[in-house]
């Protein structure tokens, strides 16, 4: 008979699919990391990329390096260009960016519109990177070690980043059942830093240096900054 922690490498892909690939799909398309945020934008309407209009006040709902979706009553036809100024929470930091009118919602319970930025200056772009690095190793670390599996696995991968590993190997040195380990496995692929594929399990370093040192500390058994 099978061992539970006997994983076929069907079973492996499809299972895992089931659970991540569909945020993954979402993830991909919109290509940054968008993080939630409730702060005051000022906004700046424009004709064309270079010509000012009238000025309002709103709410920036989430952000990434890349764009914004903004909480308006009133949201803005797609490709009007707008100037935004905001505040990043508990930085200090003050980023003015152009940017234009890309997708807009007119849902009752959170209508607005989703900005791409299309020029920002290089210091309120490395603030911008550094705000939504610092926020995603401190999701990442709270989300991946939060059982005892997440953990152990978590340790597993710090020592293998870049290598592949077969989920049998994963699950013999982990001591993880076959179901505990897909389920798992699914929260880590979300985060990007597993890709499945049959049997083999690739261990993605992190290309934030901000991500990568927080995950290494945790996985030594520290904490992230701000961590329970």
């Amino acid at each position: 008979r099978r061992s539970e922690r006997g994983l076929g490498s069907a079973e492996l892909s499809a299972q895992v699919a089931a659970q991540a690939r569909a945020a993954l799909t979402e993830a991909d398309r919109r290509r940054y990391r968008r993080l939630p945020m409730d702060v005051a934008v000022r906004i700046a309407e424009r004709a064309t990329s270079r010509e000012s209009a009238e000025l309002f006040l709103a709410k920036v709902r989430n952000v990434s390096e890349n764009g914004a979706f903004v909480h308006a009553e009133h949201p803005l036809p797609i490709g009007t260009f707008v100037a935004l100024e905001f505040n990043l929470e508990d930085k200090g930091a003050r980023v003015n960016a152009l940017g234009v009118v890309r997708w807009i919602s007119r849902a009752p319970d959170e209508p607005g519109m989703g900005v791409q930025f299309v020029e920002v200056s290089t210091p309120d772009r490395r603030d911008l990177r550094d705000y939504v690095d610092e926020r995603a190793a401190a999701e990442m670390a709270r989300v991946l070690t939060q059982t005892p599996a997440h953990r152990t696995i978590l340790r597993l991968l710090a020592m293998h980043w870049g290598e592949s590993l077969s989920a049998d190997q994963i699950a013999r040195t982990t001591g993880t059942g076959r179901l505990l380990l897909l389920r798992t496995l699914a929260d880590f692929e979300r985060h990007g830093l597993v890709e499945v594929a049959g049997d083999a399990v690739t261990c993605v370093r992190p290309t934030s240096p901000r991500v990568l040192e927080v995950l290494s500390r945790v996985a030594s058994g520290g904490r992230s900054e701000g961590g329970g």
